[in-house]
């Protein structure tokens, strides 16, 4: 059965240093490059890793609540680890205020608590749908407050303003699963080519703040799609999460909205 999904993903063609992260006592770990290796553009995980889940629709039980709990599923299955937050559902504050923006820091308890889940993990998935080309509201304002400067990226100094800013989050992988009323924009875009959600996510978020195993996989047309072919995208967003962090032994435990310590 055809299913309307593009997949853009995202692999830049750059040179990198060997990484080396240190697992932690837990030895849940974060992508890593092996001495003398390049990566252009993808790390490979060898054991189970912390996973931040953003779930953002206002209406409980959408097709889009099927797909987190469907990644919610695979991945504990595989043995990784999940931090699951459904913003409606927790109320997320998306609003970064003058105060906030100028400390450069948030004293809000969400906030913190997922920056440190952030920070903590070595993959992110975000569930949600398209709305006028992008992703909504409510998560664009968690993208501003979460991944701000000296989390997600250094800025450059008032003493060095010619300097460019420096990702901070290229020890991570990142997924995005969509969903999209219109169709596959025919006329309208090349073949393969990435429309304007998938150039937000890929180039303006994760490319920004270094993040270069990425993909972005949209479901078109979905209000004029059945039962088979909703359950059949459900199986293709499982492959695709299992592509990026693969199954390892024993199982996983999936912990709503507690921070790693």
């Amino acid at each position: 059965m055809a299913i309307p999904i593009r997949t853009i993903p995202v692999a830049y063609n750059l040179r990198y240093t060997t990484i080396f992260v240190k697992l932690n006592k837990a030895s849940w770990e974060k992508p890593t490059a092996r001495k003398g290796q390049r990566r252009p553009g993808r790390l490979r995980y060898t054991g189970p890793v912390r996973i931040l889940l953003i779930l953002c629709h206002p209406q409980a039980g959408s097709f889009n609540h099927a797909v987190a709990d469907r990644a919610r599923e695979t991945l504990a299955a595989a043995g990784h680890q999940v931090f699951f937050h459904d913003l409606y559902q927790e109320g997320f504050d998306p609003v970064l205020t003058g105060p906030e923006y100028r400390r450069g820091v948030s004293f809000d308890e969400q906030v913190v608590r997922h920056t440190k889940e952030l920070e903590a993990c070595g993959g992110l998935v975000f569930v949600h749908p398209e709305w006028w080309g992008q992703p909504p509201a409510l998560l664009k304002g968690w993208v501003d407050r979460v991944l701000r400067p000296g989390v997600a990226y250094e800025p450059a100094g008032e003493e060095l303003p010619e300097r460019e800013p420096a990702p901070l989050l290229g020890d991570k992988a990142a997924l995005v699963l969509a969903t999209r009323d219109a169709g596959a924009r025919s006329g309208l875009l090349d073949a393969g080519a990435a429309g304007l959600l998938e150039r937000v996510w890929l180039e303006g978020v994760f490319a920004f703040c270094g993040i270069r195993n990425a993909a972005c996989h949209v479901l078109h047309d979905l209000r004029r799609l059945g039962p088979a072919e909703r359950q059949a995208w459900l199986a293709q967003a499982g492959q695709a999460l299992l592509g990026m962090f693969p199954p390892v032994q024993g199982p996983g435990t999936v912990q709503a909205s507690r921070p790693a310590r």
